[in-house]
């Protein structure tokens, strides 16, 4: 941005950036093209070339400069690549302030130049469905203060731009949409239910003005979301991915909203007709991955997890997430190689925590412990990284006092997370009231325990890692033999025998034939085979 330029002006040039890169991602339906979002780019503060490879995975990154001087806007796109740090082109723009319309397609063709992408008959007008210069111009600025708005004061003056816009223009559909978007997120900050009656109005107005664009079908859905009318809101997410193929949130979401609905089998199809669509992008195959594991199919889920490395092999989440299955599968040298690539790429909580995990399960707990730790420099500590804390604490001779203060850290931070799913109508994530239970008995509340363990049970008792957890905490309730009924069912829905083989939580276990019965299924202990990739 120019240094000192005015404010409006500066957010104006924010929304044009975002307005833009919504233009690129129509894209991803092109062999070999994908990227990440403008939020995402801009949550993760990427000022650099550098910093999208680290972050986002990126191997080609365009960086924008835009400036206001003399009447006249003008803006510098470069191309770079991150891996080796050099330029592969630039285009400057120049036009001037009374021709956004000229601004916002000269910034377009000037990316879809340096890209090598088709260059199709598009323009601003046809893309944001507006045809007034003063109307694109509150769009564009709207579009900024939403993203950059830090106070509740800024998220009103976004309204207020989005507001003028439509009044501008009473028969467009896009300023509708934003409008929607910044009702439904000053709700989400306010909980005020007027703004979600607003935020619901303006985005079916959006959808009965223009009933073929993707974003109002997928405003609306999210609007509907926030109501719990998930039914509703599945036929207008479905809708938008028919009209737009390449918008990846309206994927995503509408196969949550099947999840929301009970129908997880349907969720899978919903992943898996996004990866028929657009085989070369990353995100499907993660969201696919992501289902496998929390349903307890391990196997598919890491090949899952190799399939999204293949698509986004600089992109650290796919070798973190990838190594924490080798350690379900006991395979702790490949795990160790696949974590410390992770970690080379960027430095996570995610990796360090599956690494401390790969050293709980093969016995090396001093340096499990320093791995956790090691986590608690990255990211929010979460319920989890208290608990595997406090789990390798535990099993450590001498250290109960350790755990048992990582276990009360889990245990709030777990309930504080439970509340805040339910405040903002998030689905229930068994997984927490599951874990939690587990901890519970040793802090001396069994009833608590038996309580989150209901919790669980009634959000998800056929998922085998919900029944794992069932298991631990039966066993330390004394109550053996409906432990072990559950880490049957745990077993049989594809939680790994290997586990259970190497993890010094079992140790008192053994020697129990029903265990034993189960262990006799585990594989031979994996040796050093090269990692993944290697």
């Amino acid at each position: 941005m120019t240094p000192g330029a005015s404010g409006d002006f500066t957010l104006l040039a924010l929304g044009a950036t975002e307005l833009l890169a919504g233009r690129l991602l129509r894209y991803q339906d092109q062999p070999g093209f994908q990227m990440a979002t403008f939020a995402e780019s801009y949550d993760e503060k990427a000022a650099t070339a550098a910093d999208a490879r680290k972050a986002l995975g990126a191997n080609l990154a365009l960086i924008s400069a835009l400036e206001q001087h003399d009447n006249r806007w003008r803006a510098r796109l470069e191309l770079r690549e991150p891996a080796r740090g050099r330029s592969l082109g630039t285009r400057v723009v120049d036009v001037p302030v009374t021709e956004p319309f000229a601004f916002a397609d000269s910034l377009y063709h000037g990316a879809l130049a340096l890209l090598r992408l088709p260059a199709g008959a598009h323009t601003a007008e046809s893309d944001f469905g507006v045809r007034g210069a003063g109307t694109l111009r509150f769009l564009m600025q709207g579009v900024g203060r939403r993203r950059a708005a830090p106070s509740a004061d800024d998220r009103r003056r976004a309204i207020e731009d989005f507001e003028t816009a439509c009044r501008t223009e009473p028969g467009a559909a896009t300023p509708r949409m934003w409008l929607a978007s910044a009702e439904l997120g000053q709700y989400a900050a306010t909980k005020d239910s007027s703004w979600l009656a607003r935020a619901e109005a303006s985005a079916r107005a959006a959808v009965s003005l223009d009933g073929g664009r993707a974003g109002p079908h997928r405003t609306l859905a999210s609007v509907l979301g926030y109501r719990k009318r998930h039914a509703e809101a599945l036929a207008e997410y479905e809708r938008a991915c028919a009209l737009d193929p390449t918008d990846d949130e309206a994927w995503h979401l509408w196969g949550r909203t099947w999840l929301r609905l009970g129908k997880p089998e349907e969720e899978r199809k919903v992943y898996e007709a996004a990866i028929a669509r657009r085989p070369h992008c990353y995100k499907p195959r993660w969201w696919l991955a992501a289902w496998y594991f929390y349903n307890g199919h391990f196997g598919e889920a890491k090949q899952a997890y190799r399939e999204m490395i293949r698509c986004a092999p600089d992109l650290a989440t796919g070798y973190a997430s990838l190594g924490g299955l080798l350690v379900l599968d006991g395979e702790y040298d490949r795990a160790l190689d696949t974590l410390r690539l992770a970690a080379m790429l960027r430095p996570t909580a995610v990796s360090y925590v599956n690494l401390g995990t790969a050293y709980f399960n093969s016995g090396r707990l001093d340096q499990s412990v320093e791995a956790y730790n090691q986590a608690f420099q990255f990211g929010e500590a979460n319920y989890h990284l208290w608990y595997d804390l406090g789990e390798a604490y535990f099993w450590l001779r001498g250290r109960p006092d350790q755990a048992r203060d990582a276990y009360r850290q889990a245990l709030r931070v777990g309930r504080e997370e439970i509340a805040a799913r339910a405040g903002r109508g998030s689905s229930v994530d068994p997984m927490i009231p599951a874990n939690l239970a587990t901890l519970l008995p040793k802090l001396g509340e069994p009833d608590t325990a038996r309580i989150m363990l209901a919790d669980a049970l009634a959000a998800d008792s056929l998922n085998a890692m919900v029944q794992y957890c069932a298991a631990l905490t039966c066993w330390q309730l004394g109550e053996r033999d409906r432990a072990l009924d559950w880490l049957r069912r745990a077993v049989a829905g594809g939680y790994p025998v290997v586990w259970l083989r190497d993890s010094p939580v079992h140790r008192e276990w053994r020697g129990n034939p029903r265990f034993d019965s189960l262990l006799a299924g585990a594989p031979s202990k994996s040796g050093t085979a090269p990692s993944p990739g290697k």
